[in-house]
């Protein structure tokens, strides 16, 4: 067993005794990020917003769980909040500017609704 799967065992074993501690919620979902378990994060992360709706990590976090699960829109809503909470964070911003690059960048290759998708042939 690895640390990070040790650290997430010795949160639940917590958790099991305080379900609603903030603290104990926001390091699973770190942890869960890091290990890249997507669902699980998202679980743990809206977990914590129900408890601490105001903290930045947990939105952050909520947010990159939601880019893997292709919920761009709601993984950039979840970014914005972090960044609206904590302004400072560096991370959170260049994240932020990240997908807002992504999705300009999607909306432009993508074909529009009144041009054709392909060249009409004379």
């Amino acid at each position: 067993m690895d640390r990070v799967d040790e650290a997430i065992k010795d949160l639940d074993v917590a958790l099991a005794k305080k379900p609603n501690e903030p603290r104990y919620l926001e390091a699973k979902c770190k942890m869960l990020v890091f290990s890249h378990s997507w669902k699980d994060a998202e679980t743990v992360c809206r977990a914590l917003l129900r408890v601490e709706p105001s903290n930045a990590a947990g939105h952050y976090n909520l947010g990159l769980a939601l880019v893997e699960l292709q919920q761009r829109e709601e993984a950039m809503r979840e970014v914005e909040r972090a960044v609206s909470l904590d302004p400072s964070n560096k991370e959170y911003r260049t994240k932020l500017e990240n997908l807002r690059r992504r999705q300009a960048g999607n909306k432009a290759s993508a074909p529009s609704a009144t041009s054709p998708s392909t060249p009409k042939q004379p």
